[in-house]
């Protein structure tokens, strides 16, 4: 049988198999340099013999079994890679005490960092902007001012709640003190949602009402932030 038909039949089924390769590494579906570096090799090889099947008239029964020795050596190298690279994505998970604990710590630390973050602020919030009411500043209490320490003191969560700790403030409003609740106060104050952001003014008999929750959660929740912190420095 002539080289040029025995040839490319060897030729293609290699080819076949190449292509096969190159599918099963893209369907990873990996950012991983090492496997878009094969699959890169493995195209050249493909090239390779793309370019000797173009010239299989001019191989002869002597020289064809060395081009394809040459070839299969460079492939056996590249499938060598493809199998060190597929352990690392088959290998099954060792079950043990160690790896359930190893899991569950990993899901606390990362979840822990994102609630901590998203109690922090809304605290945050709520004692900087809480502060306004009994604070003694020559300011007139509108919603402007109740907002803008309330943005405040969620960007910069921790201080506000560390102050929550030492002094807090009375806990009048659900969330943002904005609007005034009393007697004269139009009916859509207290609308459920936006009675969130409704309070009722202080009296010398009250002062402290609320206090002492506000700061049992600053306590709480100052811990968190202590916990985030290390898991966040330590990565």
């Amino acid at each position: 049988m002539e080289v040029s038909v025995i040839g490319n039949t060897i030729l293609s089924s290699i080819k076949g198999n190449i292509l096969s390769s190159i599918t099963e590494l893209e369907q990873l579906k990996t950012t991983n340099t090492d496997v878009a570096t094969l699959i890169s090799d493995y195209k050249v090889v493909v090239n390779k013999l793309d370019d000797t099947i173009s010239r299989l008239s001019t191989f002869n029964a002597s020289t064809f079994p060395e081009e394809i020795k040459s070839l299969n050596t460079e492939i056996d190298t590249l499938n060598g890679r493809k199998l060190d690279i597929l352990k690392q994505y088959n290998a099954k998970k060792e079950i043990s005490t160690k790896s359930i604990i190893s899991d569950i710590y990993t899901e606390i630390k990362t979840h822990l960092i994102f609630i901590t973050t998203v109690i922090g602020m809304t605290l945050g919030c709520i004692v900087a902007s809480h502060w306004l009411i009994t604070a003694d500043l020559p300011i007139e209490r509108n919603s402007f001012y109740f907002l803008f320490y309330a943005i405040f003191g969620a960007l910069l969560f921790p201080i506000p709640v560390l102050y929550g700790v030492v002094n807090p403030p009375m806990w009048r409003a659900p969330l943002i003190p904005l609007f005034i609740r009393n007697e004269s106060s139009p009916a859509w104050v207290n609308i459920p949602g936006i009675s969130l952001f409704s309070y009722i003014p202080p009296t010398p008999n009250d002062l402290y009402v609320g206090k002492e929750v506000l700061r049992i959660m600053c306590i709480i929740v100052s811990g968190f932030i202590g916990v985030s912190m290390y898991f966040k420095i330590t990565g």
